[in-house]
């Protein structure tokens, strides 16, 4: 076997998980009904392109943040016994009794979770955008679907759920039982993601108190502002920016009224790559070093 056979093979036991193919249409239907409650009946067969294009990108703006609070879980939950789970069920013994190395064994696993994660993603935006089309073709209106934005916010999405996918399987490598790994992923959700959606609690914050309230230094808005900008959640929305209308960009960074070039929204990508090496590195050496016996 090799990296491929290990990702086939991975894809072919995933596929006949009754749970996975729920979440995944989970996500779907969430994406499709979001789409016909906040699109349907809004044209009237008279409205303007620019209406149009401005209402579509209001809508993806809105399928964005329920995709930055929902996708993690659906990655976290797909690759968090990637490895852990097959230790616990004994299955990592027949894998690497065949001529497999880890690594062949590590990154078939982020792969194939990686490939159900985008599945899941795509599908999500293909029924929105069918529901969006589907109205416009129904009311008459101009069928003005921006493809540069709609192509932008799924690039984005993608890349954010396998940022996700990257940390579950990095968990995953890094505790030795399924168990572990489920606690390992729902902090991982919380620091990443829950975190900054609770006023106070964000790593910004305790910052903030460390720098102001601990060590007694005159508060530094871009300091705070880079400590928000490590979360893949803000990364995220700030990637998005760079796709979407600035009368539906989400909030900048609280920083200075000079904010320095690595609070930009092209920064985002630095920030997605940093996400995605770490783990990955970190999860495989573990892994690679982990005592299976």
């Amino acid at each position: 076997m090799s990296l491929v056979a290990v990702t086939r093979k991975d894809l072919t036991g995933a596929r006949r998980s009754k749970s996975l193919w729920a979440v995944l249409l989970l996500l779907g239907g969430i994406g499709a009904l979001f789409g016909y409650l906040v699109f349907a009946g809004s044209g009237d067969g008279t409205a303007d392109p620019a209406r149009v294009r401005s209402t579509v990108a209001g809508l993806f703006r809105g399928v964005a943040f329920l995709v930055a609070a929902v996708v993690p879980i659906v990655a976290l939950t797909v690759g968090y016994q990637a490895i852990a789970g097959e230790r616990d069920s004994g299955g990592m013994a027949f894998l690497l009794s065949l001529p497999n190395s880890r690594g062949d064994v590590f990154f078939g696993k982020l792969v194939s979770r990686a490939v159900l994660v985008t599945a899941g993603v795509l599908l999500l935006f293909l029924l929105v955008t069918t529901a969006v089309v589907g109205d416009l073709l129904l009311t008459g209106s101009p069928l003005a679907v921006p493809a540069e934005l709609v192509g932008g916010v799924v690039a984005g999405s993608v890349l954010y759920a396998v940022t996700f996918v990257a940390l579950a399987v990095a968990v995953s490598s890094v505790f030795a039982s399924r168990r572990r790994a489920v606690g390992g992923a729902i902090g991982a959700y919380f620091v990443t993601v829950v975190s900054y959606l609770l006023p106070g609690v964000g790593v910004a914050s305790v910052v903030r108190a460390i720098h102001t309230d601990l060590l007694g230094f005159a508060a530094a808005p871009n300091l705070y502002a880079v400590a928000d900008f490590t979360s893949p959640f803000v990364a995220y929305r700030k990637l998005l920016n760079l796709v979407l209308p600035a009368d539906t960009q989400f909030a900048p960074l609280r920083a200075d009224h000079d904010p320095a070039w690595f609070l930009s929204d092209e920064f985002a990508l630095v920030v997605f790559a940093a996400w995605l090496v770490v783990p990955t590195v970190v999860g495989y050496v573990r892994f690679r070093r982990a005592d299976l016996g």
